[in-house]
């Protein structure tokens, strides 16, 4: 199994479990996001809380750490240290609280001597049943190496980027979404 392919199973994999346990209203109640839910895809799992301070990452998946070579458990979002993955989770927060429901953004990142790098972040909001609000999203980080050996913004960073984002609302925008982000070119 090619590696887009492994990629693209964690995501319909993560978007089914959305679907099977969402609410009408798009959202997943927090309790339902028990992490031995959807067990082989925690190494590439992303929690962020909402808080007074702002949303603020509480758990970091062991295959995440490896990627960036540091763990952000604890770091307000804003304070990301890469602009790039800053912004990627900035637009996917906004996204989720202006429409509720599944969302997806997929980037392909280009270094020095034309090395690809392709990253798919899908997510969907967590909903505190007894308050009715937002408490934190979960989100689904992968990295494609395929046609770049390195990690991921290390030791450079990418001298250009290309990416896309959508709200998916059907099996049939998901099947688009991953054309989307198999045909991606820079």
């Amino acid at each position: 199994m090619s590696a887009q392919s492994h990629i693209i199973d964690m995501h319909q994999s993560f978007y089914r479990f959305w679907l099977e346990n969402c609410t009408d209203n798009g959202f997943l109640d927090e309790r339902d996001a028990a992490p031995k839910r959807f067990k082989a895809l925690l190494p590439n799992i992303v929690k962020i809380r909402a808080t007074e301070a702002g949303p603020r990452f509480s758990v970091v998946g062991t295959q995440v750490v490896d990627e960036y070579k540091q763990d952000f458990t604890g770091l307000l979002v804003d304070n990301h240290p890469y602009d790039v993955c800053r912004a990627i989770y900035l637009s996917l927060i906004q996204r989720m609280n202006d429409q509720q429901g599944f969302v997806n953004c997929h980037g392909l990142f280009c270094y020095e001597n034309r090395h690809y790098l392709r990253t798919m972040e899908s997510a969907f909001a967590l909903l505190n049943n007894e308050t009715s609000a937002v408490s934190g999203y979960l989100v689904l980080v992968t990295v494609d190496h395929t046609a770049y050996a390195n990690t991921l913004y290390s030791p450079t960073m990418p001298i250009n980027v290309a990416s896309g984002e959508t709200a998916i609302y059907s099996q049939a925008d998901f099947d688009q979404t991953m054309r989307a982000y198999q045909g991606m070119t820079l």
